[in-house]
């Protein structure tokens, strides 16, 4: 992945240093062969990286860093952040 030169600027915010309010992602989707929906995200500044198996999977993300920014979800973002952390049942 292609940095930015340090000092580069667009409307007077620096590329290299976020705001401590803003993040940024870069999502890449496509269907697998099976037709799934398939692909990851990344956080533009840390550079971490999670495999994405749907929708879903972005809000799990997201979540923490829009929790961090004081941001309050609202109930069907809560739901689907809780659905997506709990663990599957065992099947019989």
């Amino acid at each position: 992945m292609a940095s930015c030169p340090a000092g580069v600027t667009i409307a007077g915010t620096s590329l290299m240093e976020p705001d401590a309010d803003t993040h940024s992602f870069i999502i890449k989707l496509y269907a697998s062969e099976d037709g799934d929906l398939r692909g990851h995200i990344t956080h533009a500044h840390t550079r971490e990286r999670h495999r994405l198996r749907g929708l879903e999977d972005i809000l799990t993300f997201i979540g923490p860093y829009l929790h961090s920014m004081g941001v309050q979800l609202g109930p069907r973002s809560r739901l689907l952040l809780w659905i997506s952390q709990t663990p599957p049942r065992p099947s019989h």
